[in-house]
């Protein structure tokens, strides 16, 4: 029998660990080794070839120094707490499985894309969300969905390889590990595959929608996202030993909640046939049907009624245009000056195209008076990034529109996102009449919140009454 012990010793100021094994002998021992065994087998000659196994283990020669991309101070951490747990061994096995999962398919995920999945296994303390992402990535479900969508009739699990049903039953465990609300045993609905996702595969281009981007974005666990908000702490210069003053900051806690979004896809049983073409049809349709729904919403949505609060309906600090139902440039030079210094060096403007148009007639090329507050890219106003969305007002005549936006959205904005797009196949489809039309569907929703968390660092131009 072997008695293994953990050992831990330094050498030229690196932390080293080490398993290291007593050997208690036998004859197969004394066979291999039997310079190990020149004691006798008493209790004092085994203490003594405990001892020397022990000395060589600790032989930095004989041992493999602590992974040199760790932290020293991580190192010092294990000492002091012991061994790693088994549960943090296979949380950080899931997370390896999940970072190769995404490197395997590094061909079929864009670079944001892939920059994103690995963020978010990095940020994964428990292991949930990589076991979801290493699930959907698997190219065995891959091949299990195709199956289960392209055969939309009682009894398609059992076409299923058995490498393809682990698969199905890996993802369906793995959703309700993360409290989706659907599994595979339950209501018959789907995770989709990693490279049909489109809460992982950011690729659609159908409304402009910059705020994505420029917002902070927090993909979560649990079901509400609380986070803390302050307007920031002061420091100040103080004499020796002079007590500190009361610089508490005012502290906020933001609450958000992910709601869901839901479409239908209907499809032919011709069409479900051709795999690869139907693929690549949900793929695109997913991707444009959300990131329209999400231009619209991350705009102007109520904060209510089950739908995300957009950043024009969350600002807080307005500036009104000097003159009514009228927008000039002294309007645009004042909604700049209301943000506070703090926030200006990350400040982005946002507006329709037609706004901007109207902002780059504000002072002709010619003109000895002023100078040009927009170049001809309308890529800039007044120095600051601009940034065409298009699901904002272009009514700078109508009373009370909200046509202009200024300010630092990282820091104003938040979007929180649960990872993962669920489908439900529906395997016929009837018509008005209620008899089948030789059609299928799907119905997929996935869920996704917005607020505005920091309203100072946000202003916005509104049109006056």
């Amino acid at each position: 029998m072997d008695l293994v012990a953990i050992e831990d010793f330094e050498h030229e100021g690196e932390s080293y660990r080490r398993g290291v094994t007593y050997v208690v002998p036998d004859e197969a021992g004394y066979r291999a080794h039997p310079e190990r065994f020149a004691e006798s087998t008493s209790d004092a000659g085994r203490a003594a070839q405990k001892d020397r196994v022990r000395s060589l283990a600790r032989d930095p020669r004989n041992c493999e120094p602590a992974d040199p991309t760790q932290d020293p101070r991580t190192r010092s951490q294990e000492r002091r707490d012991g061994p790693p747990s088994f549960a943090s061994r296979a949380v950080q096995t899931t997370r390896d499985e999940a970072l190769r999962s995404i490197y395997d398919r590094a061909g079929e995920i864009d670079a944001t894309s892939g920059d994103r999945l690995v963020a978010l296994v990095e940020a994964d303390r428990a292991g949930i969300d990589s076991e979801y992402v290493s699930a959907v990535a698997d190219p065995a479900y891959e091949r299990a969905f195709a199956r289960s969508i392209t055969n939309p009739v009682p009894g398609a699990a059992g076409m299923l390889s058995a490498e393809e049903h682990r698969a199905m039953v890996r993802v369906g465990r793995s959703m309700e590990m993360r409290a989706l609300g659907v599994s595979e045993g339950a209501t018959g609905g789907f995770a989709v595959p990693l490279t049909l996702d489109p809460t992982i595969m950011l690729t659609s281009n159908g409304a402009i929608n910059p705020i994505r981007e420029l917002a902070t974005v927090r993909p979560i666990l649990t079901t509400t996202w609380k986070g803390v908000n302050s307007e920031g702490v002061a420091f100040e210069f103080v004499a020796e030993a002079a007590e500190a003053k009361d610089k508490a900051p005012t502290l906020t806690q933001p609450e958000i909640t992910p709601n869901r979004a839901q479409c239908w896809v209907p499809f032919s049983y011709e069409t479900a046939e051709d795999w690869a073409g139907l693929s690549e049809e949900l793929r695109r349709l997913f991707a444009d049907a959300k990131d329209q729904k999400e231009a619209e919403v991350f705009a102007t949505g109520k904060g209510s009624e089950n739908i995300p609060q957009g950043l024009i309906t969350g600002a807080e600090k307005v500036v009104e245009t000097a003159a009514k139902e009228a927008v000039a440039i002294a309007d645009v030079y004042s909604l700049q000056a209301a943000l506070a210094s703090r926030w200006q060096p990350r400040a982005t403007w946002l507006g329709t195209n037609a706004v901007a148009n109207q902002v780059y007639r504000f002072v002709a090329a010619g003109d000895t008076d002023e100078p040009p507050i927009m170049p001809e890219d309308r890529s800039s106003i007044l120095g600051k990034p601009y940034r065409e969305v298009s699901t904002m007002s272009s009514k700078t005549t109508t009373a009370g529109e909200k046509v202009l936006a200024y300010g630092d959205i990282a820091s104003a904005y938040r979007i929180v996102d649960r990872i993962g797009l669920t489908v439900v196949p529906v395997p016929v489809v009837f018509g008005e009449n209620r008899r089948p039309t030789g059609q299928a569907g799907l119905y997929a929703y996935f869920r996704v919140g917005a607020k505005v968390t920091v309203p100072s660092a946000l202003q916005v131009l509104k049109v006056k009454a």
